[in-house]
């Protein structure tokens, strides 16, 4: 129960804080939930072809930290 309110917690937060800058900047609450409609509605290829339209992997620096001795 504990576990689940600690990633629970978190999202809230969130989801207050954009709901806050929607109304700071004096925007509509239908664009969010239109927003996050669109958001579900995505395919997984239609999220890949978004990902290679706008990242170029071949710039990508993958960093490792800790210690490897463990295992």
């Amino acid at each position: 129960m504990l576990l689940r309110k600690q990633i629970h917690l978190p999202k809230q937060f969130l989801l207050a804080a954009q709901i806050s800058d929607y109304l700071k900047d004096g925007r509509n609450l239908d664009e969010f939930t239109e927003f996050e409609d669109k958001t579900k509605k995505l395919t997984v290829d239609e999220v890949h072809a978004a990902f290679k339209k706008y990242f170029d992997t071949s710039k990508f620096v993958l960093v490792y930290a800790g210690d490897f001795s463990k295992k």
